[in-house]
């Protein structure tokens, strides 16, 4: 995500994930703000291109890796694992289980698992036919 994912509509903050935009809640929406203030420390800031990430790596013009994300997120005391497992459960009581696959990428035997524990039935969904 670059700085350019950011976007300001009539006094509310969004952020552009693929073709969508979701609005940001506060605090969350000032938060989103100041990321593109950030510079990256060292060589990467004087090397960082105009279209600067939200999360710039160490490397100039790349942005963090996922280890160095999940790092940073565990320093700041946000356990990942129950906050992954908590946001697939709740998909996984909202979205019928065929849905939930092909929008995550994940095998429908892991989808439906999801739903089984969220006490989600969607037997009857229409689309859930291969």
């Amino acid at each position: 995500m670059t700085s350019a994912d950011i976007q300001h509509e009539e006094g509310q903050v969004f952020l552009r994930l693929g073709a969508d935009a979701v609005r940001l809640p506060p605090p969350l929406d000032e938060l989103a703000q100041q990321l593109p203030e950030q510079v990256p420390a060292g060589m990467a800031g004087h090397l960082a291109d105009a279209d600067q990430w939200l999360f710039p790596g160490r490397r100039p013009g790349h942005p963090m890796d996922a280890t160095g994300l999940a790092k940073r997120l565990r320093d700041l005391g946000i356990p990942l694992r129950a906050a992954r497992n908590t946001a697939l459960l709740q998909l996984g009581a909202e979205l019928p289980s065929i849905v939930l696959a092909d929008l995550l990428g994940i095998h429908i035997s892991t989808a439906e698992a999801w739903s089984a524990a969220a006490g989600a039935r969607w037997t009857t969904y229409a689309g859930s036919t291969r």
